[in-house]
């Protein structure tokens, strides 16, 4: 693992996926249309590829990447899962 991961980096990474994301943007990011299914994938392999990690395919739901806050909780519990190995 590289480093720890915040709730900001998860902003930082979808900034350079998805231009212009709003700064306070809490509510669900597929029905604002801010994410996508494309937008999706190559933001989990940048957080893949980042912090040497695999997030389960049964993880990979729309719920669990539909806010900031649940992407930052899926994220974090992927680092943990590769930790405890």
């Amino acid at each position: 693992m590289k480093k720890e991961l915040g709730f900001e980096d998860i902003k930082i990474f979808l900034g350079k996926i998805i231009l212009n994301i709003p700064e306070d943007i809490t509510e669900n990011l597929f029905e604002q249309n801010i994410l996508d299914s494309i937008s999706l994938i190559s933001f989990i392999v940048s957080i893949e590829d980042e912090y040497s990690i695999n997030i389960s395919p049964s993880d990979l739901t729309s719920a669990n990447f539909s806010t900031i806050e649940n992407i930052y909780n899926t994220i974090k519990n992927s680092i943990q899962k590769e930790v405890t190995k």
